[in-house]
């Protein structure tokens, strides 16, 4: 069992890369929100109020998913790797 969702997805589909690739990328890359902060504000300071707070709730539903996604990449870590069958 694997509780950790970027694991399972590239089980599933794969990146083409190694296990230490990933892992390495996976400290590399941290938040994608991070990544774009400086054209959130370009886009924030050229839209409309209505906008500004559409692309406000988009970001905090993103900020959740990375702070859900980093809760369930810990929690695989702490979990056993061996569980037997009862």
């Amino acid at each position: 069992m694997e509780l950790n969702p970027q694991v399972v997805f590239e089980r599933m589909f794969g990146d083409g890369s190694t296990v230490e690739q990933r892992a390495k990328r996976r400290k590399r890359d941290g938040s994608i929100l991070d990544s774009l902060t400086g054209s959130l504000s370009r886009l924030r300071n050229e839209s409309s109020t209505a906008d500004r707070a559409v692309i406000n709730d988009y970001t905090e539903n993103v900020r959740e998913i990375e702070r859900r996604l980093q809760i369930a990449m810990k929690a695989s870590t702490v979990a056993p790797t061996d569980m037997s069958v009862p």
